[in-house]
């Protein structure tokens, strides 16, 4: 089986509890994408208030769908994030004011 790499992108201020927790599941799953660049653009676009965001790549066995984005049906182990590769960008829609 392959491993695939996905991303999932969140605002900064969560990084801390994903750290100690792990990324949790919120609406139904966690989602993510196999492009990095796609998790950076949702977050940023659907959290202007979000100064800064984090993506965060974690590894799974390569999904049957050829989709993009996807819903990772369980949370993510803090464990299985890949720390080395986590970036942080500034959000480009920030609006100017944070949470």
């Amino acid at each position: 089986m392959t491993l695939t790499t996905y991303y999932h992108a969140t605002p900064y201020e969560n990084l801390h509890s994903i750290m100690g927790e792990g990324i949790r599941r919120s609406w139904g799953g966690v989602y993510c994408s196999t492009v990095m660049e796609t998790s950076a653009k949702w977050i940023c676009f659907t959290r202007p208030q979000s100064k800064k965001i984090v993506v965060l790549p974690f590894k799974r066995l390569k999904s049957q769908m050829d989709y993009a984005s996807f819903v990772c049906a369980e949370g993510i182990p803090a464990s299985d994030i890949v720390w080395e590769d986590v970036r942080v960008f500034e959000n480009p829609f920030f609006a100017g004011v944070e949470q």
